[in-house]
C-alpha cells in the first residue's frame, strides 16, 4: 500500500478526487479540506462562466454599434 503524506509525492493533486480523504497520521479526517476545494472549484467554474457569458454579451451589443454606425455613415 502506498501512502501518500503530503502533495509533493504526486505531481498534481487536482485531478485525484479525494485525495485528502483519508484519515491523517494524526487521526483526524481531512475529508473537509477535499470538500472545500472541490467548492472552490465549483465557484470558480461559475465566475467563469459568468464572466464569459458577460462578455459574449458586449461584444454583441457592440457589433450591433459597429452595424448602426456603418448604416447611418453610408447613406
Amino acid at each position: 500500500m502506498i501512502t501518500l503524506k503530503n502533495s509533493r509525492h504526486v505531481q498534481t493533486t487536482r485531478n485525484i478526487k479525494r485525495f485528502r480523504s483519508c484519515r491523517a497520521n494524526t487521526g483526524f479526517s481531512l475529508a473537509n479540506l477535499d470538500d472545500e476545494r472541490i467548492y472552490r472549484e465549483s465557484i470558480a467554474l461559475i465566475d467563469r462562466i459568468l464572466q464569459h457569458s458577460w462578455l459574449a454579451q458586449l461584444w454583441k451589443k457592440h457589433m450591433a454599434r459597429c452595424r448602426l454606425m456603418k448604416v447611418f455613415y453610408f447613406q
